[in-house]
């Protein structure tokens, strides 16, 4: 029975509808003509013109990054700006405000009575220039390969001008963060290689004064020296002692070679003792000072061997630095140039034009609605007569 009642519902709407084919006929009608004649005369149409750019490639510094972390306070490891600095460079109000009085577009905003002529027209020009970036990458990483300045512009000739000089101020203004940033890097390396170059002066300074003090000049050499004449005695003193016992089988202690031979081997262990000490010379290096000053002398050459190589990589940065200071030349690779549009872009006049349409039908249908089920079912109901009564009174 409730099914039979929903049937009914459903057919007697239908009825209703069909009864107001007419008005629903003749108002879609006079909608569509009026939203033709909106879409077709009153919708500011634009055209749009961009160009399409490839980034600086980042020429990685000979300094490796810990290198340039720990001992650089931070310096930058490469040469040119990074594709997330052009972002920046294009937002900026810099190059936007440039772009408004090129185009004037405070005129064109009617924003000459504004308090805020240049903040309002920003915000209206963001809709108009637009920075697209091309991403590549996988697994949530990505980085920027390519640009596209694209503009919007009622006139084509203008859109397709917006475009070029847009991109010739972004690339002006990177041309001119990169030569302030080897300006600045060129300032940074002369002062670190002035600052190394002290450091090794005065660590060649203390090995030299380490040299003198400790007689300590090519001690691979002298430690060669030093073990070659300790072997030389020691085998001299052993050759002794065997002689005296050959001795002593047919003389005594008194025997004169028998006494010779002791006060030989004397005097050789007194040298022995004196090269295991502290050497024999200025040339020769006691066994157990060199112990101590070998460990000293390769901390020395160390450091002085790393200072010489990070001023010889200094050296190397600073000329990539001066380089760079002076180079006018653009960095961005164009990979399709801008041209005058032919047809406009936005707005798609047919989506506004059915979306017109089609939001008045929707509305019409649910006017239609409750028109039938007010008829229907909402007349006579007490709370209607209520509110009728209240308004007569009034």
């Amino acid at each position: 029975m409730e099914q039979s009642n929903k049937m009914f519902d459903f057919s007697e709407l239908l009825l209703f509808l069909i009864k107001k084919w007419k008005l629903i006929c003749g108002s879609v009608f006079v909608v569509g003509i009026l939203a033709f004649l909106y879409v077709l005369y009153v919708v500011e149409c634009q055209f749009a013109s961009s160009v399409t750019f490839l980034p600086p490639f980042s020429q990685r510094s000979i300094i490796p990054s810990f290198i340039s972390s720990d001992f650089f306070g931070g310096f930058s490891s490469t040469s040119e700006i990074q594709p997330e600095q052009i972002k920046i460079l294009f937002g900026s109000q810099a190059l936007k405000r440039k772009v408004i009085d090129k185009f004037n577009y405070i005129e064109k905003f009617k924003l000459q009575e504004d308090k805020n002529p240049y903040v309002n027209a920003i915000k209206q020009l963001d809709n108009d220039l637009v920075l697209g970036v091309g991403e590549q990458g996988s697994f949530g990483v990505s980085k920027p390969i390519s640009f596209t300045i694209t503009s919007y512009h009622t006139s084509p000739d203008t859109c397709h001008a917006i475009a070029n000089y847009t991109f010739t101020l972004l690339d002006s203004m990177i041309r001119e963060v990169s030569r302030e940033k080897g300006r600045r890097d060129k300032l940074f390396l002369e002062e670190q290689i002035a600052l190394n170059q002290t450091k090794l002066d005065s660590l060649q300074a203390q090995y030299e004064k380490f040299q003198i003090e400790n007689k300590v000049y090519e001690i691979s050499e002298q430690m060669k020296m030093t073990l070659q004449s300790y072997g030389q005695l020691k085998a001299k003193l052993i050759s002794n002692q065997l002689r005296i016992k050959t001795l002593l089988m047919n003389h005594g202690q008194s025997y004169p070679e028998v006494v010779a031979l002791k006060n030989e081997n004397r005097v050789i262990q007194a040298k022995l003792k004196q090269m295991e000490q502290d050497g024999s010379s200025d040339v020769v290096v006691g066994l157990e000072r060199s112990a101590n000053l070998i460990p000293k002398q390769v901390d020395y050459e160390r450091r002085i061997t790393i200072q010489n190589k990070l001023l010889v990589l200094l050296s190397q940065q600073l000329q990539e630095a001066k380089i760079q200071e002076a180079r006018d030349i653009s960095t961005l690779k164009v990979v399709d140039p801008a041209i005058v549009p032919l047809y406009k872009a936005r707005p798609k006049r047919l989506q506004i034009l059915v979306g017109g349409v089609g939001v008045y039908t929707i509305f019409l249908f649910m006017a239609l609605y409750f028109q039938f089920l007010y008829k229907t079912h909402l007349k006579d109901t007490y709370l209607v007569n209520e509110l009728r009564k209240m308004f007569k009174r009034r």
